[in-house]
């Protein structure tokens, strides 16, 4: 049989060689040899810990920084939400600020009446893709009128909190979907989600029905 090649079929292997070369050291005659395979096996069986290790830490960080990036990116865009909402603030101090400057033929905005609808629809290492659907729509794909995004607040906890406040912020979604990236000690646990629609103005509307899936582990 060839020696295998797979990371995590060799030490299986070597375990078994070196269990069979000490059990009858009189019919292989490989003592020194026994001693070597035992020790090279201890040190590979270590670093291969450590190894996994480091993927598991580094799938962490990088889930980490997708939760600072999403923060980031939800607290700019809801400034200029807010600012780009105020009548008081100019085009010129919109631009000065990198914001794209309000037409000069706007058709005014309702506030959101209706409410979004959403489900976990794929999972994977600390995070979920969310669907979001507006079910008075029948493609249920797009936004109603003047809505300029979905505003996805989750809470990990075993039931569903009762009170939205219990919930935070995840990301605001402008597509039909969003993607939520969850802390190393989320794994395993159970995340409630709740939507709402915000439009340009920055107003929003009513909640949608709770729904949740479990966070995949690292």
């Amino acid at each position: 049989m060839a020696v295998p090649k797979n990371a995590h079929e060799l030490g299986p292997f070597a375990q078994n060689a070196v269990t069979v070369l000490e059990e009858f050291p009189n019919e292989y005659h490989a003592g020194e040899r026994t001693d070597r395979v035992k020790t090279a096996l201890e040190v590979y069986k270590e670093k291969l810990a450590a190894h996994e290790a480091a993927k598991d830490e580094a799938k962490a960080a990088t889930n980490e920084k997708d939760v600072a990036r999403t923060e980031l990116l939800d607290a700019l865009q809801s400034t200029f939400r807010f600012v780009k909402g105020n009548d008081e603030v100019s085009n010129a101090a919109l631009e000065r600020l990198g914001v794209t400057p309000r037409s000069s033929h706007r058709t005014p905005v309702q506030t959101p009446t209706e409410f979004p609808v959403g489900a976990v629809i794929s999972t994977d290492l600390l995070r979920h893709t969310v669907t979001i659907f507006d079910p008075q729509r029948r493609t249920r794909k797009g936004k109603p009128h003047g809505v300029t995004g979905c505003e996805v607040y989750v809470a990990v906890a075993d039931h569903a909190p009762e009170n939205p406040e219990d919930y935070r912020l995840a990301t605001i979604a402008t597509r039909d979907f969003a993607d939520v990236s969850f802390k190393a000690e989320d794994g395993g646990k159970t995340a409630h989600y709740l939507l709402r629609w915000v439009n340009t103005r920055g107003e929003t509307g009513p909640w949608s029905p709770v729904f949740g899936g479990t966070i995949p582990a690292v």
